[in-house]
């Protein structure tokens, strides 16, 4: 099956969606808030969550942890520039290879 260029970023922009909403606003959040990245393991040359940047990010949405995908697009929501295909660029080769 071939797929648009925009298509692809459609698709890639619903699938984090999907990640983020699987726990929904109130019961992800609070999930979520016991989870801690080892900051220092993703970018030795950071420290906290915050200091993250999504090209940091992108890589963990492989965890087999699904409380910590939900963290992960929580960070990346948050740090994700309205209306810049720089995130679902990342996701996109991801989704290609994804089985569901």
């Amino acid at each position: 099956m071939k797929t648009s260029e925009g298509e692809e970023m459609n698709a890639v922009t619903s699938e984090l969606f999907r990640v983020f909403q699987a726990y929904s606003v109130s019961s992800g959040i609070s999930r979520t808030a016991s989870v801690h990245l080892i900051v220092s393991e993703i970018n030795p040359a950071k420290s906290k969550e915050e200091e993250l940047q999504i090209e940091d990010l992108l890589p963990l949405l492989k965890l087999d942890n699904p409380l910590g995908r939900v963290k992960v697009a929580e960070l990346i929501s948050t740090k994700a520039k309205r209306g810049s295909y720089k995130t679902p660029s990342g996701l996109q080769p991801d989704t290609r290879q994804e089985a569901n």
